[in-house]
C-alpha cells in the first residue's frame, strides 16, 4: 500500500490487525501497533483505540507456542534487538498447566502481570518510564511492550498484562467511588472479554477469575453473554464446580434484570440490545452448553 502512495487510516489499521488475529500472528500486529504510535505522533487521527487492543488482544489469545526450539527462538529474537530484561518472571507455581520448558531470565518482574489494580497510572507517561529499561526503546520512544517478541506462554501473559495497564493509564483516570450503576466503564465489555481470553487460553485460571471477580467491580465494567461463556469455559478446561455455580448464579441475576429492562422495548431495538449484550439465542444456548459440559464431568 505504502508503495503505491496509500497510508492506511485507523480503521484500515485495526482491519490489518483483526486479520492478524486469525492467524494468531503477534509479529505482524505488534509491527501494526508500532507504526500507529509512532505515525499518530504526526496524525492523531491514528492513535490506537479500544478496538485496536481489542483485536490485539485476540491475536495473543489465538497464538499458538511454536514447536522450533525456545533456545533458537530467543537467538532469533536478539539478534533482531540489543535489548534484553533482567528480571524474572512470575513463579512457575501461578501458572497452571504451563507449557513452557524455559528457564526464563528474561522477562520482566512478576510484579507487572500481578496486582493490576496496583499498578495503574493515572498518567501514561507514568507508567512506560516507571518500566522504561524493560520495555520496548525505539530512539528516544518507549512502547508498552517487551523488547522481543513473545515466544513463550508467559511472554504472551506479561507483554497482555503490560498493554492492559497501559489501556487503563491512557483511558480518562478512574475514580471507582464516583462510579454509579448506571455509569459503565470506558473499558468495553469486548475489549475486557479479549483480555480475559488469552488467561482463559493459556490455561491460567485464578488470574481469570480474579479479574473477573476483581476488575469487573472495580471498574465498573458492563458484562455480556460473552464474558460469561469465557468464565464458564475457564471453569470447565480446570474442574472448578464451585466456581462455575457462582458465575451461573451471577449469570441468572444480570440476565433477569437485563431482560426486564429489554421487554420494554420494541422488536427491532430488543434485537439489537440482545445483539450488543451477546445474548442471542445461539449465545443463551452456548452459556447453558458450557454449563451442562461442566455439570457432566
Amino acid at each position: 500500500m505504502n508503495e503505491r502512495g496509500y497510508l492506511p487510516d485507523l480503521y484500515t489499521y485495526n482491519s490489518l490487525v483483526y486479520a492478524c488475529a486469525h492467524k494468531g500472528d503477534i509479529y505482524t500486529a505488534r509491527k501494526l501497533l508500532i507504526a500507529m504510535m509512532q505515525r499518530a505522533q504526526q496524525n492523531p487521527s491514528l492513535t490506537p483505540n479500544l478496538a485496536t487492543f481489542s483485536n490485539l488482544f485476540l491475536t495473543y489469545s489465538a497464538y499458538k507456542i511454536s514447536n522450533q526450539p525456545i533456545k533458537q527462538l530467543k537467538h532469533e529474537n536478539n539478534e533482531s534487538s540489543h535489548t534484553t530484561l533482567s528480571m524474572s518472571i512470575v513463579d512457575d507455581d501461578n501458572f497452571e498447566n504451563n507449557n513452557d520448558n524455559d528457564n526464563d531470565n528474561n522477562i520482566i518482574s512478576e510484579e507487572i502481570i500481578n496486582n493490576t489494580e496496583g499498578l495503574i497510572e493515572t498518567n501514561s507517561n507514568n507508567l512506560l518510564s516507571k518500566y522504561k529499561d524493560h520495555l520496548l526503546a525505539i530512539g528516544s520512544d518507549i512502547y508498552p511492550l517487551l523488547p522481543n517478541p513473545p515466544i513463550t506462554q508467559k511472554q504472551i501473559l506479561v507483554e497482555s498484562t503490560i498493554l492492559f495497564k497501559y489501556i487503563l493509564s491512557i483511558i480518562e483516570p478512574f475514580d471507582s467511588t464516583s462510579l454509579s450503576t448506571t455509569k459503565f466503564s470506558r473499558i468495553t465489555p469486548m475489549l475486557f472479554n479479549s483480555y480475559l481470553s488469552v488467561f482463559e487460553k493459556n490455561a491460567y485460571f485464578h488470574r481469570t477469575l480474579d479479574l473477573y471477580r476483581n476488575v469487573v467491580p472495580k471498574y465498573n465494567i458492563e458484562l455480556n453473554g460473552w464474558i460469561f461463556i469465557t468464565m464458564l469455559r475457564s471453569c470447565y478446561k480446570h474442574k472448578k464446580i464451585e466456581e462455575a455455580w457462582s458465575i451461573w448464579q451471577d449469570w441468572k441475576t444480570w440476565w433477569e434484570t437485563r431482560m426486564n429492562d429489554i421487554n420494554n422495548l420494541d422488536e427491532l431495538e430488543k434485537l439489537k440490545e440482545l445483539r450488543r449484550l451477546g445474548m442471542t439465542k445461539d449465545e443463551e444456548y452456548n452459556i447453558y452448553k458450557e454449563m451442562i459440559h461442566i455439570l457432566a464431568r
